[in-house]
């Protein structure tokens, strides 16, 4: 898998290039997430994080799925995704994470080590250690649960 990723591209680039604009996004203050942060362990960053993006975006909600594995999963993959966004209209009460409907996974890394790329914009952006390696993989789960 190493050597495989397109990038680096600056965050705004990406938005831009990738994202539909959304209409009547809200000003926010620059300290909006800060109560996220402030969390010890990734786990307990999920639900401030719920809080803190509820109503950013309209007509999509996050639900944390962090214990809920795709019944539907590939190959017996028991995935379980950081919080997900779907549309507001796709049905989470018996089947919070459903692949097939996520419009973004949302994965939290505490610790630095675990970051998948280096964000210098260098050639070799790719992180060598065995977590950020973990880390493109399970990324790359998710995205071909995504796309199948």
């Amino acid at each position: 898998m190493a050597g495989t990723w397109v990038g680096p591209m600056p965050p705004d680039q990406f938005l831009d290039d990738f994202f539909r604009p959304v209409l009547d996004v809200p000003d926010l203050p620059n300290d909006h997430f800060t109560t996220v942060l402030t969390k010890g362990l990734e786990k307990d960053m999920y639900q401030p994080f719920i809080k803190c993006a509820k109503g950013i975006i309209p007509s999509f909600k996050i639900i944390n799925t962090a214990e809920h594995s795709d019944l539907n999963s590939t190959n017996g993959y028991k995935l379980k995704p950081d919080p997900t966004m779907y549309a507001d209209t796709v049905d989470t009460m018996e089947k919070w994470t459903q692949f097939d409907k996520v419009k973004l996974n949302i994965e939290f890394k505490r610790n630095p080590l675990h970051n998948p790329f280096i964000d210098s914009g260098v050639p070799g952006f790719e992180a060598q250690s065995q977590n950020s390696h973990d880390t493109r993989s399970q990324l790359t789960h998710y995205t071909t649960e995504i796309f199948l």
